[in-house]
């Protein structure tokens, strides 16, 4: 026991030491887990600032090189000058992206003093005078004052307020100081395209792919600052001081003959990423890695905790079935000596087996411990059937009261061993069970053993088979009671583990291979019935059986009935 003990204060050192190390092991990846989380949102602050950069370079280039490429030539003048821009906006055409990046393409021509606005149709084979778009006037009026005979206005780029509308002057053929351009060429950006098409595409190919679906983005305008443009998002906008990211749109300078004065930006490109922000999206990572990490602390901790205690439970096994095998032994061994010796005096002529008297005493005695040789292997080899599920052979109507009979017959050398009083009290009116007969009355035979065993010194053994109603049903109880020291509360929840023998039953030498109590479980669980002991130091012990009662229609039904 002393080996045991050690053994197993060892193995909870071990634990505590596993423990201890897998709680170092927790701290130091929390630890990491929170550098990570540092550099990952560092990575993604740098990652989308120099995206964002890219995403504006390569929108800037492409609206507005699709814009140049509708200039002519400076070559191209004169009358011919009409056709060959459509023969040049034809071709333009060929090109999908360029196509659909512009609503609208119109060509403000200045003839003299006037200017007169000239769009072609679909097809390209044709101009046609446009009706005024909403917001243009502003930026034709200023066209047309430039192009008075002495105009002495500013110079320079025009004060466009539209800002979904590009203007881009031409000068081909002026002649050279000349202030004003030839023609201006108005181009209206298509929103929706920008915002459904371009825009996506150019995220996921400068942040990475998914980029569109991880982030929010919203346009708004630049210069002068307004409203949004394109919202790219139903709802919930984008707050520029909430924004991940920002990023002018259509800061190019425009081209022209040595006019090339920057511009302000005329959008805003506004980043969000889904989850509220890049802190809340790595805060949320961070917070699932935890969760992981936590979870695979946790099944390790479990395991090595199940490891232990199944190392100790059946290390406790192991102990209890060397005391079964030494109990058994003890048994067996006794018996046997007894049987031995009375035979050989028998056989040698130590007894006059012309002494009827004597002669009777020892055949006596070779019978009782024959039959109590026979006990232990009935025990043994009920208790392997038991394990092999065939503890009840078979079901039938059974009347409890007779079988409380034929127990109290089968164990009548016990009693009269233990010199107990036996009182009995058996309901009349007691229901029948549904069970094995055979079974039943070898748990009887069990539990009045024992309480002659142990119950002994009370000298009085009280058996009840009364009816009860239970939450389920009707129920036939059965008590088997004694007056003797009591099962200890620590020992209450094993007595009916196999092998198991109580400290008292083993430092007083009560003979028994700790299977009786096994087997009276069994037996009652196997015919739906329950088992439980009542018990306090010194004042005995009460196991009580509960099996479901069988109602006067049951009774018919299962009568001559086996299973």
């Amino acid at each position: 026991m002393d080996r045991n003990r050690r053994s197993a204060i060892v193995s909870w050192i071990f634990v505590a030491a596993l423990v201890g190390l897998t709680l170092a092991l927790a701290a130091l990846q929390y630890r990491s887990i929170d550098e990570i989380s540092r550099q990952e949102q560092e990575r993604m602050r740098r990652n989308l600032a120099s995206g964002l950069e890219r995403v504006s370079e390569d929108f800037n280039t492409a609206v507005h090189a699709a814009a140049a490429a509708l200039l002519l030539p400076e070559t191209v003048d004169g009358g011919d000058r009409e056709q060959a821009w459509l023969a040049h906006y034809a071709q333009w055409r060929q090109a999908e992206d360029r196509r659909r990046l512009f609503v609208h393409i119109v060509r403000v021509v200045r003839e003299g003093a006037e200017i007169t606005p000239r769009e072609p149709d679909q097809a390209g084979g044709r101009f046609f005078t446009p009706a005024p778009e909403p917001g243009w006037s502003p930026l034709l009026e200023q066209m047309r004052l430039r192009s008075q005979p002495g105009y002495s206005g500013p110079d320079g780029p025009l004060r466009n307020e539209t800002p979904d509308l590009l203007e881009t002057p031409w000068w081909g053929g002026e002649e050279p100081g000349s202030s004003q351009p030839r023609e201006w060429l108005l181009c209206q950006i298509d929103l929706g395209y920008v915002g459904d098409e371009l825009l996506p595409a150019l995220l996921n190919r400068h942040l990475g792919a998914g980029a569109a679906a991880e982030y929010r983005f919203q346009v708004n305008r630049g210069f002068p600052a307004g409203a949004t443009l394109i919202p790219g998002v139903t709802s919930d906008p984008i707050h520029a001081n909430a924004a991940d990211g920002r990023v002018a749109l259509l800061t190019e300078r425009r081209a022209g003959r040595g006019r090339g004065e920057g511009v302000p930006a005329r959008w805003e490109l506004l980043v969000q990423h889904r989850e509220g922000s890049v802190e809340s999206a790595v805060s949320s990572a961070r917070l699932r890695s935890i969760g992981a990490t936590t979870a695979i602390l946790i099944l390790m901790l479990l395991a090595i905790g199940s490891l232990v205690h199944f190392t100790l439970r059946a290390q406790r096994l192991a102990e209890i079935q060397m005391q079964f095998v030494a109990g058994v032994s003890h048994e067996v061994r006794t018996p046997l000596t007894v049987i031995r010796n009375a035979t050989y005096n028998l056989s040698h002529g130590v007894v006059n087996v012309n002494d009827p008297r004597q002669l009777e005493r020892y055949l006596k005695l070779i019978l009782t411990q024959a039959e109590k040789l026979t006990d232990i292997v009935e025990q043994v080899m009920r208790f392997a059937t038991a394990k092999a599920g065939k503890v009840v052979s078979r079901r039938e109507t059974v009347w409890v009261g007779p079988v409380i009979e034929e127990a109290l017959a089968m164990s009548e050398a016990v009693l009269a061993q233990s010199r107990c009083v036996v009182e009995k009290n058996i309901d009349p009116a007691l229901a029948p069970v549904l069970g094995d007969p055979v079974a039943i009355r070898h748990a009887l035979q069990n539990l009045i053993g024992n309480a002659s065993k142990y119950g002994a010194d009370g000298g009085w053994i009280g058996i009840t088979a009364e009816n009860s109603d239970g939450q389920a049903g009707r129920l036939c109880v059965i008590t088997v009671a004694d007056r003797g020291p009591g099962i200890p509360m620590a020992e209450q929840k094993a007595i009916f583990d196999p092998f198991y023998r109580g400290r008292s039953a083993v430092d007083d030498q009560v003979s028994g291979a700790g299977l009786g109590l096994t087997l009276v479980r069994r037996i009652v669980e196997e015919q739906n019935g329950s088992i439980e002991v009542q018990s306090r130091p010194g004042e005995g012990a009460a196991f009580i059986m509960r099996f479901p009662a069988l109602s006067p229609e049951q009774i018919d039904e299962f009568a001559d009935t086996a299973d």
